[in-house]
């Protein structure tokens, strides 16, 4: 990780740190498998409105979702959070995310973020193919191309309950050649990020 993604991810993690850890429950450390939901940009705001073609974006959702199944020793989501199995279930993400307006959401305020109510609210109207398990999906909030920087809540919850087990928002630099690799960087820095705290946040438990 360079020093602008760990920079970013260190003045995020001291806002989050302690809300997240004290909402966690054992399933998140116990569960032998995770079901992968994909990148969720339903709620998304893309803030720099000039650096960012509308019609592009309901392309670059699918593609950035597919990069993380097809590049997955790169972003490997099973790695980073200690499980055995990992399941891909991205019906859910592919329906909502082909539901947004993209030139609704092109902004130029310089600040925007998704209330953590809301976040409760995104995965009680999850219906995914899997039934039950431990669910991840990356909700992304913000692609700030004014920042360099993508801010995205990691988080983790039970797929029959539809409810929270553990939400950390990251933000980590964004740098590459293309709209594609550029707004991937961040995914790949989050994840590393992430690991870090879930290991931490591991060991903590079993004490």
């Amino acid at each position: 990780m360079n020093f602008k993604n760990r920079l970013f991810s260190i003045l995020f993690l001291f806002f989050c740190f302690t809300e997240s850890l004290a909402q966690k429950d054992p399933m998140v450390f116990d569960a032998r498998e995770i079901v992968w939901c994909g990148l969720d940009y339903s709620h998304a705001r893309f803030i720099g409105s000039k650096h960012f073609e509308a019609r592009e974006l309901p392309r670059l959702f699918i593609a950035w979702n597919d990069l993380m199944l097809s590049e997955s020793d790169k972003y490997n989501f099973k790695e980073a959070y200690q499980k055995e199995i990992q399941i891909n279930d991205l019906s859910a993400v592919t329906a909502r995310n082909a539901k947004v307006d993209p030139q609704e959401r092109l902004i130029d305020e310089p600040h925007y973020s998704i209330p953590t109510e809301e976040l409760h609210n995104i995965i009680a109207e999850y219906n995914l193919e899997r039934e039950e398990g431990l669910g991840l999906v990356y909700i992304v909030e913000a692609l700030n191309k004014n920042l360099q920087a993508a801010s995205i809540y990691v988080v983790f919850f039970d797929i029959a309950k539809k409810e929270i087990l553990w939400a950390l928002k990251y933000r980590a630099g964004a740098e590459g050649f293309g709209m594609r690799n550029y707004w991937a960087r961040p995914i790949y820095e989050i994840i590393d990020s992430s690991r870090s705290t879930y290991k931490r946040a591991k060991r903590k438990s079993r004490k």
